[in-house]
């Protein structure tokens, strides 16, 4: 196992953007509400650590039958809740979010 360096939000609002994250089929939908949302950003703006992420890095090309999801982009309560599917086949590598998905989702759309 190895472990990956700290990234900056930006670097991880820029993974999202071209699809460098993204989620397994059996990840939950976007489930957090907007209390939770503010109590990461008050511990980003007091310094706190906001916790660590399981990634899995994955050949584009050897997806097989798997199917990925991208973090969630459009967010609307009740309605909008669920990613889209992302065709892998056209991406070199990318990493898959096995745990931090409500963070990176929360930072993403805040930003």
């Amino acid at each position: 196992m190895s472990f990956f360096p700290p990234i900056t939000i930006l670097d991880a609002v820029e993974k999202i953007d071209y699809n460098q994250y993204l989620l397994p089929a059996i990840q939950r939908d976007f489930v957090w509400s907007s209390s939770k949302i503010e109590m990461l950003f008050d511990s980003l703006m007091q310094g706190y650590p906001i916790g660590s992420m399981l990634l899995w890095r994955v050949d584009g090309h050897n997806t097989g039958n798997q199917r990925f999801y991208g973090i969630l982009k459009k967010y609307r309560e009740r309605f909008l809740i669920r990613s889209e599917e992302i065709y892998t086949k056209d991406i070199p590598s990318f990493e898959v979010v096995l745990d931090g998905q409500q963070r990176l989702t929360a930072l993403y759309l805040v930003f």
